[in-house]
Formats: structure tokens, sequence, C-alpha cells
């Protein structure tokens, strides 16, 4: 569930799965 240009650890909450 991590975004390629976005770190596992990244500023703003995951928990949007509208990217």
């Amino acid at each position: 569930m991590s975004y390629p240009n976005w770190p596992e650890k990244s500023p703003v909450p995951i928990n949007r799965h509208d990217a």
C-alpha cells in the first residue's frame, strides 16, 4: 500500500486510496 513516489513513511496520511 505504498506509492512509488512516496516512501512508506510519507508526510501525508496513507489512509487515502484515492491517490
